[in-house]
């Protein structure tokens, strides 16, 4: 059986948004806000990434789904 795991993690300098979904895919992208540069987090009752700033949500694979941010998440790959 396979876990999902959604975190944070360290890639040398750079934070990285980590997602492995049922299926077994992991999806990488930047775990930085496009709209200012904060970190995003994970928010687990909506299954998406927060920015706490100013509240910009991306999907687990990175695509907006609420702004400000108009722009997804950059591939970490």
């Amino acid at each position: 059986m396979k876990v999902t795991i959604r975190v944070i993690m360290r890639d040398g300098m750079s934070k990285v948004a980590v997602y492995r979904g049922k299926g077994g895919q992991i999806i990488r992208r930047s775990a930085l806000c496009t709209h200012i540069g904060c970190v995003v987090h994970w928010n687990g009752f909506e299954k998406c990434w927060d920015c706490p700033c100013h509240g910009s949500q991306f999907s687990p694979d990175g695509q907006v789904l609420n702004g400000p941010a108009v722009k997804p998440l950059a591939s970490a790959d």
